[in-house]
């Protein structure tokens, strides 16, 4: 996992991610409890994200350039019981990771997506783990199907090759 300024081996992003972990759990969070994500572009966003994952919690993704105003309407329509901005994950560098992960419902919230509010206030759709499993089955689908019609175009092009070569 990479940005700009740095570049994480999986073994870092797996101790980044257990320290969210550990965080959230000293902090009670666990199943369906949602977590306002709200940190400056990077990796850590991402980090936070797997480490919300562990816990079995749900996570809303804010920029930190979002007004206050609706960060605070989203915190407090989702019934959120934490944010970790980067003060908070300043705390959590400091936590010694947590292997493992917190067993999930497929009907259990995983994370919420918000609109824009443009029209008022913004309203939330929430996403269960189900979902993600669901997406993840067809995204790996798809890549065996581009995988074999990528292989059948080579096979196509090597027998056309032979039909057409000349017997001289």
């Amino acid at each position: 996992m990479y940005d700009e300024q740095t570049s994480l081996t999986f073994q870092q992003v797996y101790n980044l991610s257990g320290k969210v972990y550990a965080y959230l759990k000293t902090n009670g969070i666990g199943r369906e409890d949602f977590v306002l994500i709200n940190l400056t572009r990077g990796v850590n966003p991402y980090i936070a994200i797997i480490g919300v994952w562990l816990a079995g919690a749900a996570f809303i993704l804010t920029e930190n350039t979002d007004p206050a105003e609706r960060r605070k309407y989203i915190y407090n329509n989702c019934s959120c019981k934490l944010e970790i901005n980067d003060t908070v994950w300043q705390s959590i560098l400091k936590t010694e990771p947590l292997d493992g992960y917190e067993n999930v419902d497929e009907h259990d919230a995983a994370y919420a997506v918000y609109t824009s509010g443009t029209t008022g206030n913004p309203k939330g759709v929430i996403h269960e783990y189900g979902n993600l499993k669901e997406n993840y089955l067809l995204i790996c689908f798809h890549n065996i199907l581009l995988k074999l019609m990528k292989f059948l175009l080579i096979k196509q092009e090597n027998l056309t090759e032979k039909l057409c070569q000349n017997p001289n």
